[in-house]
């Protein structure tokens, strides 16, 4: 599935550690949370934990963080239902 992530460190996921919302490309809402964003881009996935992996890479990488951590940082919105957990 392709989707579109976009990062947004005082956005509404904010308060509960999810600071990067993923939507399937092409959902109308992404405009509205491109909105205060500071960054975002289109990735072809085939699960929720590919990618977690593909944003949080470089923290994966240097072992900040473990790939299973990095899924809890992102918030699937429902145009993702579908697309599975790994």
């Amino acid at each position: 599935m392709k989707v579109h992530m976009i990062y947004d460190p005082n956005g509404p996921g904010a308060r509960t550690g999810q600071e990067v919302r993923v939507h399937k490309a092409g959902c109308r809402d992404i405009t509205r949370d491109l909105r205060g964003a500071t960054s975002h881009y289109e990735v072809e996935v085939a699960t929720q934990a590919e990618a977690a992996e593909d944003f949080w890479a470089d923290f994966i990488a240097e072992e900040s963080m473990t790939a299973e951590q990095a899924l809890t940082y992102l918030d699937f919105l429902p145009c993702t239902n579908g697309l599975p957990e790994s």
